[in-house]
């Protein structure tokens, strides 16, 4: 089939996204207003011309994107992201939209102003079918709809193949805490970093990793030099995703403290790899972590409880192992990504040929 997808080309779960569809069989065209990463340069568009207008420039968008659609001839165009991707794919007036929703375009976007809230209920409420990464988002969703949605539960998944665990490189002593999320507000990581430091205070020869990158990154290296941990934190910057494998198998535990989240990936991976996770306590972490079961969990950004579940972890090596074998085994039995981009592709089908569930 041949599929026309609205979103961010830069983003690397929307790479993957296509290139399992396109493992499946699928003839994949992307229109995007941003730079695509490698794996998609040949089968991405610009969504963007040379008017600067704001209004104009998004009429002539949508014109653009109707033009597109009539010489692609696609069976569905799937929509990821229900802010901006979600609106420009109900306006083009295409019969079959499909809506992704990811976290922060339902959890975020609608309360920073009464515009981005009618983008998202205009796109909701057009779209033939609504998916979302956790059964909470997909209610959040319905509530800024106002309406019940057709739609389900599809989230992303895991390669339990590829992220599992193992032994921790030779040499490595010492408890190791791995941070994989944005530097930015939304992900609390100055209240990791404060967590660290009670940690470090009881555990002499603690190494926490801080991965990835943001707006925040230079004020997080000045916190942590504050905090006097700086020759105990690594700000590692962005990791290939190749890399991520073994980067999990380095640490005891992985830490996620979002303010809001879908189903974090990240959290999903961890616990493929057999790695303890402490997780923010929100209703979609909640799906996948029972607390003191799966994972630990904190309240979002709290750094007193996020350091009094490190310090347990770190002098508990038997609930470390407890978690983590639990958590695998959650993922083995609920988390495949090959069986969820199996449904996508059924999704697919089933828009094309007019019987969605």
């Amino acid at each position: 089939m041949r599929i026309l997808i609205l979103g961010s080309a830069h983003s690397i779960a929307l790479e993957q996204w296509v290139a399992e569809m396109t493992a499946r069989g699928h003839e994949i065209l992307v229109l995007s207003p941003y730079n695509p990463r490698p794996g998609l340069a040949q089968l991405t568009e610009s969504t963007e011309g040379q008017l600067r207008i704001p209004l104009l420039g998004f009429a002539l968008r949508i014109l653009r994107l109707r033009r597109r659609i009539r010489t692609f001839r696609p069976d569905v165009v799937h929509a990821h992201g229900a802010l901006n991707y979600a609106l420009w794919g109900v306006l083009t007036g295409f019969p079959r939209v499909w809506v992704t929703c990811w976290g922060s375009d339902v959890l975020v976007a609608p309360a920073v102003s009464r515009l981005s809230r009618w983008k998202v209920r205009r796109g909701l409420r057009g779209a033939s079918y609504v998916t979302a990464t956790s059964a909470s988002l997909l209610e959040v969703a319905e509530q800024i709809a106002g309406r019940r949605l057709k739609g389900e539960v599809l989230h992303w998944g895991v390669d339990a193949a590829t992220f599992r665990p193992g032994p921790r490189a030779a040499g490595a002593e010492g408890l190791r805490i791995l941070s994989l999320r944005a530097h930015k507000d939304l992900y609390n990581i100055d209240a990791i970093l404060r967590a660290f430091a009670a940690v470090r205070s009881a555990h002499g020869d603690a190494r926490l990793v801080v991965a990835h990158q943001g707006e925040r990154t230079d004020q997080l290296k000045s916190l942590a030099a504050v905090l006097r941990i700086q020759d105990a934190v690594d700000f590692i910057g962005w990791v290939d995703q190749d890399e991520l494998p073994a980067l999990y198998r380095s640490a005891d535990v992985y830490v996620s403290v979002p303010s809001s989240d879908g189903a974090a990936v990240s959290n999903l991976e961890a616990m493929a790899s057999g790695v303890a996770v402490v997780a923010s306590d929100l209703p979609s972490t909640r799906e996948w972590i029972e607390d003191r079961r799966e994972g630990l969990l904190v309240p979002a950004g709290e750094s007193d409880a996020l350091a009094a579940a490190l310090l347990e972890l770190g002098r508990d090596s038997e609930l470390r192992e407890s978690l983590a074998r639990t958590a695998r085994q959650k993922v083995e039995e609920r988390g495949s990504r090959s069986a969820q981009m199996d449904r996508a592709s059924e999704i697919y089908a089933e828009l094309a040929q007019g019987r969605v569930r």
